[in-house]
């Protein structure tokens, strides 16, 4: 009598437990589209912001100083993106140890499956041969005791305003044979040719200069190592010094030295050109006369090497006189003679004996000629200014 009702009362519960499980599978069904439509969107931001640096990279597809090879040691390792400085004399992207034992690489890179690490260069050291350890020891040794100083000077020279110290990173891996000496990760403000090529180009002519005739201990005794300057200051744009373009924009303006409103542009473009070629021929007579030398771990700088700074000057200021057309009684009594010295034509292209920026070239110019004038070592002051007057002769054969 009573069974009835119990058996119904089963079939509604069952029909709950059903509808209920439908309806489980149904927000199930419902979260796993959420969760593909989530990872649709994941894929495509993170493919998005891989193509980003894959699509930067390319940039140096374009640039003849690298060469695309992704791989190690003849290893394809197709996920990492390796532009490799030609470093070379007929364009090969390896320099070797004097002892044979280790290659190095200078290169700019990007991992697809690591992407954490955005761009990054530096130079890498591949083991030839002996014990590996004891090879990374020296690789080391070479990086931390003498070349970072070097570099960092380098580099801190030719980008006016950025601090490298603090951005070359170790490594902690010494995979497939190589080893990272150094590597800096390529800022998200700067370019990638502006800076990554082109301070990857620079570490490379550094090594190369330093390394192909020395071995470690020769190296100690060769390079008086420079002081760090542990000031930080980024700056979004990277002006330059002892670049190409430095160089040319210092032409530009040492082409206008003396110039005048009038005159047609046909004749000022002949006076530029005329003036452009003087300090040429300036520039090949003094490294003629050992005056200067080319700084080969830049892209165009010149080491000040027989002269002390303040001749140095009085020779650039009797430069400008000449390219003004000055007559040799002008130019000897230089400081009777007024005009304007581009001295900031002049920073970019000139180091001291030591590789120091000369930021002070005009400031001693300046305390020689007020010295003089005040009658404080009128003597020094005129053999300088002869001294510099035969040298200029000397240099420009006239």
């Amino acid at each position: 009598m009573f069974g009835r009702p119990k058996r119904i009362e089963k079939i509604c519960i069952f029909r709950k437990i059903h509808s209920h499980m439908d309806n489980l599978k149904d927000l199930n069904e419902k979260r796993q589209s959420d969760k593909e439509k989530v990872q649709e969107i994941g894929d495509a931001l993170l493919y998005e912001f891989v193509g980003h640096y894959i699509e930067k990279m390319h940039q140096l597809d374009f640039d003849s100083r690298f060469k695309r090879e992704d791989g190690i040691i003849g290893k394809s390792i197709p996920h990492i993106m390796m532009y490799k400085l030609k470093i070379g004399d007929n364009g090969e992207t390896i320099i070797m140890s004097k002892d044979g034992h280790r290659g190095y690489e200078f290169l700019v890179e990007f991992d697809k499956d690591s992407f954490e690490y955005g761009i990054y260069y530096g130079c890498r050291a591949t083991i030839l041969k002996g014990d590996i350890s004891e090879e990374i020891h020296i690789v080391k040794l070479e990086w931390e005791h003498i070349l970072s100083k070097i570099i960092c000077q380098v580099l801190d020279n030719t980008f006016i305003g950025k601090k490298f110290r603090w951005r070359f990173l170790p490594t902690n891996n010494a995979n497939d044979n190589t080893y990272w000496a150094f590597w800096i990760t390529l800022a998200s403000d700067e370019d990638i040719v502006e800076v990554a090529a082109r301070a990857t180009y620079l570490i490379g002519k550094t090594y190369k200069y330093y390394l192909e005739d020395n071995d470690v201990e020769q190296l100690d005794e060769l390079i008086e190592i420079a002081e760090f300057d542990s000031n930080e200051n980024g700056v979004i744009h990277s002006p330059t010094r002892f670049s190409n373009e430095s160089y040319e924009e210092s032409l530009i303006g040492i082409s206008k030295i003396g110039e005048v409103s009038r005159g047609t542009k046909e004749y000022k473009d002949q006076e530029r050109a005329r003036k452009r070629a003087i300090f040429e021929a300036f520039i090949d007579g003094a490294i003629r006369e050992n005056i200067i030398e080319i700084a080969y771990q830049y892209e165009k700088g010149f080491n000040i090497v027989s002269i002390d700074n303040v001749t140095f000057a009085h020779l650039l200021v009797q430069l400008c006189l000449y390219i003004k057309g000055a007559s040799e009684t002008e130019i000897l009594n230089e400081d009777l003679h007024e005009m304007k010295i581009p001295w900031g034509n002049f920073t970019p292209l000139f180091l001291s004996a030591r590789g120091e920026v000369i930021e002070n070239i005009k400031k001693s110019y300046s305390d020689s000629l007020n010295n003089r004038k005040y009658g404080e070592a009128s003597g020094a002051f005129h053999t300088q200014r002869q001294l510099a007057n035969d040298l200029l002769k000397a240099i420009l054969g006239i």
